[in-house]
């Protein structure tokens, strides 16, 4: 036995450096581990941080694009709007005038229908009016005044005596004529006045 047996107070020294160095170790392997969980939450915050910035711009982004879409969606409504109501004008202005026009065509018909009591007849006929002809206008003649008869007046010879007639042969003319006025200018012998 060879070995040296060191006292106690040695023993205890290196012991105890020895305690003391594994302690050192023990709260520098604690606090690496201490510092490296630091830094992977440090990390975490990180990402977690980056993904809230990027679900924030997407919204954002989100709430632009329906921003435009509404503000479009509004002028297509109103364009929409606008357009009804033009629609509804036109045809609420053509029924009003429809009406107007229906009252007043029933004031003034254009046919006249009279119900007739006694049956229509059996015949038809049909009369059909003759064309108004132009009538000319009325030939006036101017003829000039018959120049004033001439007269001539002859004398007849002086007659014989005349002799009487048998009763009842004449007609109580005694100059015994045609039956005449007895006037001798008249008649129907050489002696009579003419007329031109």
């Amino acid at each position: 036995m060879a070995e040296e047996i060191k006292p106690n107070s040695e023993n205890s020294s290196e012991n105890m450096q020895r305690d003391l160095r594994d302690a050192a170790l023990d709260v520098a392997a604690l606090e690496a581990a201490r510092r490296h969980q630091a830094e992977q939450r440090t990390v975490d915050a990180r990402v977690d941080a980056n993904q809230a910035r990027a679900v924030q711009q997407e919204l954002q982004t989100d709430r632009n694009v329906l921003h435009t879409e509404l503000a479009g969606e509004r002028a297509a409504s109103a364009n929409n709007a606008f357009g009804f109501y033009l629609m509804t004008g036109l045809l609420l202005a053509l029924v009003i005038m429809g009406g107007m026009w229906y009252y007043w065509r029933s004031q003034q018909p254009d046919q006249i229908t009279i119900q007739a009591s006694s049956p229509p007849p059996s015949s038809t006929t049909v009369v059909t009016p003759t064309p108004a002809q132009a009538t000319a206008p009325p030939i006036i003649i101017n003829n000039p005044p018959a120049p004033p008869p001439t007269v001539r007046i002859i004398t007849p010879p002086a007659a014989a005596a005349p002799t009487p007639e048998p009763s009842g042969a004449g007609s109580g003319n005694p100059a015994g004529g045609n039956g005449s006025s007895g006037n001798s200018s008249t008649d129907s012998g050489a002696g009579s006045t003419t007329n031109p």
